[in-house]
């Protein structure tokens, strides 16, 4: 640690000032650091995560208050300023945050923290707002109950991580996708599988199902495929160079969306292949598209890309119509079926609430992990959120978030319309 210590001090003696604003980030970038040293002799989880937290939210202030200078254009791209970087930051916190011990918002909350065991890939929620569905790291898919807090039925893929999960129309049945294209169909209410499982022989990166659920759109690689579920049959096929990093379908089924590693969203007719638009997630930035996301009349689409931006478009023109800067790279993002609301997550460990119509950011939240995933449920009152801890909590987002409202920051308490 002292040679990486000295190395950072030589690179920072080394690194050009920019007037106050470069002395400023040298400030606060050996506040961090200090905080990081802390971190290594903190004998208790609880204690490590509070100082990792305290080192990543300085680097961050950097990033965020002084863009021009050259030690922000680094955190923010990646490369190691000696032995710092945000990655490397945000690493250590994810396992000193599986470490403690997790604590519920509220003892009198009819559901309260739930763990799904490992990290939530994806989450789902039936029609009646009863039921959540989640799919881990770990393979497993679960059903909850959210009157009464019970898990319902739960199963496991074998060693297929998850990828996507979705409920029939009615809620009746669940299905879960893993990261090498296996597929569950099961029954809520029994647990019995349903239907023929299928299989790819690629790594999965996304999974966005039909209104039907009788065709998949498949990230596989570098190609967008569009599948036929029960014959395995490839109907249709976007490539591009670099590899797919999310997937989306409208819910009328006309549009499809690929995003990739390159920054380039791909806009696709489902019924005859035809590309309707190509478009960089963002106009400055790098970074891929990490997350997509349709309204329910198919006329916006919401990306959430790795440059820190959550952009919503129109279908028809391809035009951006708002765009959010968050304090981190977008891991998920989430659009209202309405098109009013947009829920992102970042991995500074914020789930923020946006105004589509305004624009405005209405409602943060902070959590003690990444959030992974992010969903509203059918009728967009509910946020829900799955953490990289494995922990899924349910928010009621017209708490506060009236005409009018200016937001505050909101930890996940009972009082916070959170469950």
């Amino acid at each position: 640690m002292k040679r990486a210590f000295l190395a950072f001090l030589l690179c920072l003696m080394a690194a050009p000032v920019h007037a106050d604003d470069g002395a400023r980030a040298n400030r606060l970038l050996i506040e961090a650091v200090g905080y990081i040293r802390d971190a290594e002799m903190e004998p208790t989880p609880e204690g490590k995560f509070v100082l990792l937290r305290k080192a990543h939210d300085k680097l961050v202030e950097i990033v965020n208050r002084y863009p021009s200078t050259d030690l922000a254009v680094k955190l923010a791209t990646g490369p190691r300023i000696g032995a710092i970087s945000l990655p490397a930051v945000r690493r250590a916190m994810n396992r000193a945050s599986r470490e403690r011990v997790p604590r519920p918002t509220s003892d009198s909350a009819p559901v309260g923290f739930w763990r799904h065991g490992a990290s939530v890939i994806a989450i789902a929620m039936d029609h009646s707002g009863r039921r959540v569905l989640t799919v881990g790291g770990n393979g497993v898919g679960a059903v909850l109950d959210l009157e009464s807090g019970k898990l319902v039925r739960m199963w496991r893929h074998g060693a297929d991580d998850g990828r996507a999960a979705a409920f029939s129309p009615r809620g009746e049945r669940a299905l879960t996708v893993g990261r090498r294209g296996l597929a569950s169909l099961r029954a809520v209410a029994t647990g019995r599988v349903l239907g023929n499982s299928w299989e790819h022989d690629r790594t999965v990166s996304g999974v966005a199902l039909s209104r039907d659920r009788r065709k998949a759109l498949v990230g596989a690689g570098s190609v967008a495929l569009l599948i036929d579920v029960g014959t395995l049959d490839i109907l249709r096929r976007w490539r591009r160079k670099a590899p797919v990093t999310s997937v989306a379908w409208s819910p009328g089924g006309r549009w499809i969306l690929a995003g990739f590693a390159d920054g380039r969203a791909v806009l696709g007719e489902a019924e005859t292949g035809k590309t309707r638009h190509i478009w960089k997630h963002s106009g400055s930035g790098a970074g891929g598209v990490m997350s997509a996301a349709f309204s329910a009349n198919g006329q916006r689409v919401l990306t959430g890309g790795a440059n820190w931006r959550a952009v919503l478009r129109d279908t028809r023109t391809g035009r951006t119509v708002r765009q959010w800067l968050v304090r981190a790279r977008v891991t998920s993002a989430a659009l209202s079926r309405d098109g009013r609301w947009v829920l992102t997550g970042d991995d500074g460990w914020e789930v923020e609430l946006h105004d589509a119509r305004t624009g405005r950011t209405v409602r943060k939240w902070r959590y003690e992990a990444e959030p992974r995933a992010v969903a509203f449920s059918p009728d967009g009152r509910r946020a829900l959120m799955g953490f990289a801890d494995g922990v899924v909590i349910v928010c009621d987002i017209l708490v506060d978030a009236g005409a009018g409202h200016r937001y505050k920051r909101t930890s996940l308490t009972r009082e916070g319309g959170c469950w």
